[in-house]
């Protein structure tokens, strides 16, 4: 499993890398939103990359780094893209100043715990045949779940009632994508609580990435259209003519 994980992260790596430079090339006005959430979605798979492949200590420890402030950057764009894609206006300067320091005191207290010890320790176990390093959580990680829940829950609410005003025409893609983002989430919580040493949940911020990717720049609700199409049709009592725009 330790070697499986590790192949497919390190494609999603490069397939995350793929999707944001197209992003940046499509004509939509979301693409920079999503270019940057595509981006800041690597980190913390990279992160995790690194902890399945160390075998000692301080490689463990440098991936744990990567993959905790990774995290922080990830949820930021990812709420950045949320109030991007779904239309939400947020010009509270306190609120926005709020969620800058909340981000900031993470970056802070990390940057303090090669010397307090206080967020978190690795500590050594066996997975098949070969050494893996484990999270040990302190109070500094507790703060740093707090902060990265709290506004990935954020994202859920504000697609959540984007779905639930949007017309049914685009309800889809919204629901789609909320439903990705609770697959990732309830994959992660299950890695944190259950205590299994091998973090795959990131395959789940992967197959997320690529599921934004897809709704935002080329998804469009044929189907739901074309049965639309077809029920004004049958009620009309004249008859109604297609061409193909692309027959000659």
């Amino acid at each position: 499993m330790r070697n499986a994980a590790f192949v497919i992260l390190a494609l999603m790596i490069v397939g995350l890398a793929v999707c944001s430079y197209k992003a940046m090339k499509h004509d939509k006005s979301i693409k920079h939103s999503l270019a940057l959430l595509l981006l800041a979605l690597i980190p913390p798979i990279a992160g995790n990359l690194i902890i399945i492949a160390s075998t000692s200590r301080l490689p463990a420890l440098i991936g744990c780094y990567v993959y905790f402030l990774g995290m922080d950057l990830a949820v930021a764009y990812l709420l950045k893209f949320s109030l991007d894609y779904c239309n939400v206006k947020w010009n509270n300067k306190l609120a926005i100043s709020v969620v800058y320091s909340l981000f900031t005191l993470d970056i802070i207290q990390y940057a303090l715990n090669p010397f307090t010890g206080h967020a978190f320790d690795v500590r050594q176990i066996t997975v098949g045949t070969a050494p893996y390093f484990q999270t040990v959580p302190y109070i500094g990680q507790t703060y740093h779940r707090i902060v990265v829940y709290g506004f990935f829950f954020a994202t859920i609410i504000i697609f959540a009632v984007k779905a639930r005003r949007t017309s049914r025409i685009y309800e889809e893609k919204y629901l789609m994508i909320l439903l990705s983002m609770l697959v990732a989430g309830i994959w992660e919580s299950y890695y944190i609580f259950s205590g299994t040493p091998v973090d795959t949940s990131m395959i789940g911020f992967g197959i997320f990435g690529f599921l934004v990717y897809y709704f935002a720049l080329f998804y469009s609700p044929k189907v739901l259209v074309e049965r639309m199409l077809a029920s004004i049709a049958s009620d009309l009592p004249d008859a109604l003519f297609f061409f193909d725009g692309d027959s000659e």
